[in-house]
């Protein structure tokens, strides 16, 4: 057992005594020895979701990790664009039963606009669990150990050639099975678009992440798409970020 371990057990156990401490109190003062150990058992909760729960951390870098070019066999070529969820906890306590979602889509062009798409929940699935074994294995719920790293897809850019020279169709697609066709002119044209994701579990609070994104389809000749992405993972550089909008990194590809 490593340093780690001994002050977490040291400290699950002073808390398993302070609660006993606290139940027999209660109990000695005359009351419901069931409504004392509610008591208890919400305390000791409380504790458990401040101090000992997973500590999950949700980000997004320029690597081929977070923005994958992915081979594709209906298309000529796809590009993802994906998060990468860690789990940081000091008392080493895996994250149960993980899902990832898409909470919020806002259509940000133009500026002075934040318009609403859609608020729906949609399913998001985690990179490297396709199957065709077992459908829809990516957006069932998986577990991360602590110092695991795991990504999940949020969007996806294609491109479908005639003969390798004509650009016959290019879109970006938000990676849920649950695809929202009164949406797809927006696939299709110039987008600017700032997407909320959430990750959740069992035993410990949601994450969040903004991601501003915007598109300018695939250019010939290129191999990259034509696009922008930032993403922020609290609330606070989401808000200053917004403010300042126009100062996204330099379009990748052939933009």
């Amino acid at each position: 057992m490593n340093w780690i371990d001994s002050i977490a057990s040291a400290i699950i156990q002073t808390i398993s005594n302070a609660a006993h401490w606290v139940w027999h109190l209660i109990s000695s003062d005359g009351f419901d020895s069931a409504v004392g150990g509610g008591v208890v058992a919400l305390a000791a909760g409380k504790i458990y979701r401040v101090f000992v729960h997973p500590k999950i951390k949700l980000s997004f870098d320029a690597s081929e990790s977070c923005q994958t070019p992915t081979p594709d066999t209906e298309r000529d070529e796809a590009f993802h664009i994906r998060l990468r969820v860690t789990n940081t906890s000091f008392f080493r306590e895996t994250a149960r039963s993980c899902y990832a979602y898409l909470v919020e889509v806002k259509d940000l062009a133009p500026h002075d606009s934040d318009r609403k798409l859609f608020r729906d929940i949609l399913p998001l699935p985690w990179a490297g669990r396709q199957s065709r074994m077992i459908p829809e294995q990516e957006f069932q719920p998986i577990d991360i150990p602590v110092g695991a790293e795991q990504f999940f897809d949020v969007l996806a850019m294609y491109k479908k050639t005639i003969k390798k020279k004509k650009i016959l169709n290019d879109e970006f697609r938000f990676t849920s099975r649950i695809q929202l066709l009164r949406y797809t002119k927006l696939y299709k044209s110039s987008s600017e678009l700032q997407l909320k994701v959430m990750v959740i579990g069992k035993n410990f609070p949601p994450k969040y992440a903004w991601i501003f994104f915007r598109w300018q389809g695939w250019p010939k000749h290129t191999g990259t798409p034509s696009y922008r992405v930032v993403v922020h993972t609290s609330r606070m550089s989401r808000l200053l970020y917004s403010l300042s909008i126009p100062s996204l990194p330099p379009f990748r590809g052939g933009g």
